[in-house]
């Protein structure tokens, strides 16, 4: 088991979720990179967490009552077995709320924005980003959206922001009179097919190779195949290229 130092630090970037409650409510040597606009339904403190002080706080009461004289111990022994009965079944109640919310939580696994960016992010702030760092998050970002990891809608978002710092990087070499040419790589923004290596197979085997027309055209049967061959001969285009 890995057991740190009390003065050690971890700097935890995921883009898997949901977070672990315990790395979310850890403010001492776990820190979450994450962004402020990501929404991660984290369940409040109180409903998972119960402070052990409370607790010992009730049992030291106890022991006080104990120690009255014994023409009252009989009635305050009745009210502390009461009380803790009625402290049994809170708890219980507790526990069994706190595991529906947490399964609730934990049930459905997701992915936030791409670890890549967020360190993109993190260098821009810091006024340390370079073209290479911005290659490496829009990898990163296609990636999620070639396994479909992320929504269509979170896609365009983040695609959005690598928009506005491809554009800035660019504009920035064109100010730049004396640019060395280490520096001279230029990112362009274009559309293109959603076909997997288009520009690597031939045109048959990327639209076979794609989940996005492998669905649609349910090319794992022979009407399938057929299909794709008759979207070919009507495009004009031959089966080997």
């Amino acid at each position: 088991m890995l057991q740190p130092d009390d003065d050690s630090i971890f700097f935890i970037c995921d883009t898997h979720r949901p977070v672990d409650v315990v790395n979310v409510y850890n403010d001492t040597q776990i820190k979450l990179l994450i962004k402020q606009d990501d929404d991660l339904g984290v369940p409040s403190y109180d409903d998972i967490f119960r402070d052990e002080e409370e607790e010992d706080d009730d049992s030291g009461n106890e022991s006080d009552e104990g120690s009255e004289p014994s023409g009252k111990r009989r009635r305050f022994d009745e009210g502390a077995i009461e009380r803790r009965i009625e402290r049994q079944r809170a708890r219980r109640e507790w526990e069994a709320r706190r595991r529906e919310i947490l399964f609730d939580y934990e049930q459905f696994e997701f992915h936030g924005t791409s670890a890549a960016m967020m360190f993109f992010e993190l260098a821009w702030v810091l006024t340390k980003d370079t073209k290479d760092m911005l290659w490496w998050a829009i990898i990163g970002l296609t990636d999620q959206q070639i396994h479909d990891k992320i929504t269509h809608m979170k896609y365009v978002t983040d695609v959005a922001t690598m928009q506005r710092h491809v554009s800035r990087h660019n504009h920035r070499n064109e100010d730049e009179e004396n640019s060395l040419s280490i520096d001279c790589m230029r990112i362009s923004f274009e559309y293109d097919l959603r076909l997997s290596l288009y520009q690597h197979w031939s045109l048959y085997e990327s639209i076979c190779n794609s989940c996005y027309t492998s669905s649609s055209f349910k090319l794992w049967t022979l009407n399938g195949q057929k299909k794709l061959r008759e979207f070919l001969a009507d495009m004009g285009l031959p089966l080997k290229q």
